[in-house]
């Protein structure tokens, strides 16, 4: 990948997100940089963080963008970055020690998100996660209970710790009266720590590396979708907009299913629709999943409901039972499977919005060898399905 002269400000507090200029967001606008100078660039070029809401992004290496505003050769009076000179002297990820990651899961701390899983999925399933996702505890903001959410690598090298608060009852992060959201090398006072994120959960690319590999936004969802589907391993982005094919190349290979938030008019999935395009020549196959766009009422596009919203509302035991019930007779399983598959361009999709030939693969134990035969079939032959439909009906 080419390096580029203006990039956007790497967050490093505050101090580096500013009030957006198209909705008046506060701290919700990253500025371009151009790091030969140290310069901002004039205020006008950035991107509003808020990308189903507000939108606002003017990239200054677009074309018309130099025509329109005429700022070619940039006569204004800037003023520098206050810590663009840590962003020069740090090419290599810095990292955090392991020990530190270990001693925030003893326990000792209040955590709310902790409290939420271990009420609604029970205390095993919550010791599992804990040693799973190194979910950890903080006495930063104590008396809501803060989670440490760590970026551990494919290579197990500690990059930093997202620290965030949740409501114990419903599991929602509290954003109120300001968004809880810090991180661990913050807090240790690691001024001129070179934060280079991955996706949480990366580490567990490197366990299991046949599994399938399904993409969230945020860390809570990745933690309980894992749950319901343990045939995949979930990781999540930390954001909308936190995926790169530089930070894909641990996919390299893999099949992987993109799971954006509910949103208005499918702005989130249109996003992820364009990033699946980018990450496609890396990977073995991927897709962007439209469970959410097809079960989501408006109400709920309107509030981003994400994935883990929408598992809670099942049980997990009985979901999970039902997941097993293809095991009663091997036309039973056909049948029944075959109820939810759909074609959508040149894949079948079964009825959870991913590609059934994943169904196949070995790691998956849900379905019979007579099932997977039929979708390895009516994959070559699409005119299966409907013939498989048809035969349903009668």
């Amino acid at each position: 990948m080419k390096n580029s002269k203006y990039i956007l400000e790497p967050y490093n507090g505050n101090s580096s997100r500013f009030d957006c200029p198209a909705c008046n967001k506060k701290k919700s606008f990253v500025r371009y940089i151009d790091i030969e100078k140290n310069q901002y660039l004039p205020f006008q070029f950035g991107k509003c963080n808020r990308e189903i809401k507000c939108g606002y992004w003017l990239d200054p290496y677009k074309e018309k963008v130099w025509k329109d505003e005429k700022v070619n050769d940039f006569q204004v009076s800037w003023s520098p970055p206050k810590n663009l000179s840590t962003l020069k002297k740090h090419k290599d990820p810095d990292y955090i020690s392991f020990d530190i990651l270990l001693k925030s899961l003893g326990g000792q701390y209040q955590n709310n998100f902790l409290a939420f899983l271990k009420n609604r999925y029970g205390a095993e399933n919550c010791k599992e996660l804990i040693k799973k996702y190194f979910i950890g505890s903080s006495k930063h903001w104590n008396k809501i209970g803060a989670t440490v959410f760590w970026q551990v690598d494919f290579f197990g090298n500690v990059r930093s710790g997202k620290i965030m608060a949740y409501n114990p009852e419903t599991g929602k992060r509290i954003k109120k009266p300001f968004n809880h959201i810090t991180w661990v090398h913050k807090l240790l006072g690691l001024d001129e720590f070179n934060l280079s994120q991955c996706y949480f959960g990366e580490h567990l690319l490197s366990i299991y590396r046949k599994k399938p590999v399904a993409i969230v936004e945020s860390e809570k969802t990745a933690v309980i979708s894992s749950l319901y589907f343990p045939q995949f391993v979930w990781i999540a982005s930390g954001s909308l907009s936190n995926i790169s094919v530089d930070k894909s190349e641990v996919l390299v290979g893999r099949n992987v299913v993109m799971f954006p938030d509910a949103s208005i008019e499918g702005r989130a999935f249109e996003i992820w629709n364009k990033k699946c395009e980018e990450l496609a020549e890396i990977v073995q196959s991927i897709e962007v999943s439209r469970i959410l766009e097809s079960h989501c009422s408006i109400e709920e596009k309107q509030q981003g409901l994400d994935l883990a919203d929408f598992l809670i509302k099942f049980e997990l035991k009985d979901f999970l039972a039902n997941e097993s019930n293809y095991k009663t007779s091997e036309f039973q399983t056909l049948n029944e499977y075959s109820k939810g598959l759909k074609l959508e361009g040149k894949n079948i999709i079964n009825s959870f919005g991913y590609p059934a030939t994943w169904d196949t693969l070995s790691s998956f134990q849900g379905i019979d060898s007579r099932t997977k035969d039929f979708i390895l079939l009516a994959q070559k032959n699409p005119a299966l399905l409907e013939l498989q439909k048809r035969m349903l009906l009668e």
